[in-house]
């Protein structure tokens, strides 16, 4: 191993590697041979002992594929030009304030315990792609992403063939980049599968194409620069809400549509959508008398409630400021709170008489609000009833 560190080859012996040994070609390292570049490339190996990295600099790229380790490594509080992971089984990772100066990839890996990020600042993307992460063994609803309070430069790309059972822990963190969940499967069915409190993207969530959520998501406070996406998500909670997003700011659109289902209510009231609040073909599986969308004292420019069919449960949009309402008799919820809500215009274009029913679903009997809003918006814009 040694020899292949300073000729930067692959060491890969089938055998064991004393984590010790690792850790002292790292911090000591011996002189390049002549014409090589230095670098540690570990595959096809096992590695005894704990690999400890705290505090510890590492200008190059620690790389390892293939390797099984013993004890969980720690690199707590390191330095690191790069970290590769890429098809290894580790019954944990400690990486609380590491600072890896380019991207962080953790691909294709088994972790059977918590993956300990918190605080990390990683300056490129974040690659979690084909990997499981569970936490403390069969406990359910205990951490197995901790990823708090984190800086990430790129995007956050946990897309395909990544697995999470226990909760994914993302609050108070930025990415300058997108968060890429697309198809990816978070499991914490007794509680929270993803928190995601105050976190902070300059680019999109993206949760399409397949994305599953068994608990809660939690965006409550959210910042997203660009659109959240959940075409063709599913989402469901056995308790509480299968999303909470309550204060969430979107930059583009908030899609909740295309095949989207959820199991469960969908609470998030004083959000801002700066482009269309969406749910055409959407569904929310939500007991009749339930709340199934709350979403009071909201801003968006276009809501489109044109659900895949009616929703069951009941509807609150109290309060409730677009600037295009877009909604049809078929696909109507059948109880709907809409007091104090306030829209310029609506499509698609009926008589008034076939949008008065809606008025009267609301389960709080009648308030004038509603009938003065739509009077006003036909006086201004037709048709005539």
């Amino acid at each position: 191993m040694w020899a292949a560190f300073r000729r930067g080859e692959w060491y890969a012996d089938g055998g064991e590697v004393r984590a010790a040994v690792v850790r002292r070609l790292l911090l000591a390292p011996p002189p390049a041979e002549p014409g090589h570049l230095p670098r540690l490339r570990i595959r096809d190996v096992r590695i005894t002992g704990r690999l400890d990295l705290a505090e510890a600099v590492v200008a190059g790229t620690l790389r390892l594929r293939n390797c099984r380790f013993e004890q969980a490594p720690c690199l707590d509080g390191a330095a690191l030009g790069a970290l590769e992971l890429r098809d290894c089984v580790l019954p944990g990772l400690s990486g609380v304030g590491v600072t890896i100066g380019g991207k962080c990839e953790i691909t294709g890996c088994r972790v059977e315990g918590p993956t300990d990020l918190y605080g990390a600042s990683i300056g490129g993307t974040l690659h979690l792609e084909n990997s499981r992460l569970t936490g403390h063994g069969e406990r359910r609803g205990e951490r197995a992403l901790h990823l708090l309070c984190a800086t990430v430069g790129g995007d956050i790309q946990a897309g395909s063939g990544f697995t999470v059972d226990g909760r994914t822990d993302l609050r108070d963190t930025s990415v300058r980049g997108s968060v890429v969940l697309t198809g990816a499967e978070l499991r914490n069915p007794s509680g929270t599968a993803l928190k995601a409190n105050r976190l902070h993207i300059g680019g999109n969530l993206n949760c399409r194409g397949g994305f599953v959520a068994e608990g809660t998501v939690d965006l409550c406070d959210a910042r997203v620069g660009g659109g959240a996406l959940f075409e063709d998500a599913s989402l469901s909670a056995g308790h509480g809400p299968a999303l909470r997003a309550h204060g969430i700011d979107v930059g583009a659109e908030f899609n909740l549509c295309d095949g989207f289902p959820a199991l469960g209510r969908l609470s998030m009231s004083s959000i801002t959508v700066r482009s269309r609040f969406c749910f055409k073909d959407g569904l929310i599986d939500a007991p009749a008398g339930q709340p199934a969308l709350i979403s009071r004292r909201s801003t968006a420019s276009e809501l489109d409630l044109r659900f895949r069919e009616p929703v069951k449960g009941w509807v609150s949009l109290s309060h409730t400021r677009v600037t295009v309402l877009n909604a049809t008799p078929e696909t109507w919820p059948r109880a709907v709170r809409m007091d104090g809500m306030v829209y310029d215009s609506l499509l698609p274009q009926l008589p008034a008489r076939q949008r008065l029913p809606l008025l009267a679903r609301d389960p709080e009997g009648f308030t004038p609000q509603p009938y003065e809003q739509l009077a006003a918006t036909y006086r201004q814009h037709g048709p005539r009833p």
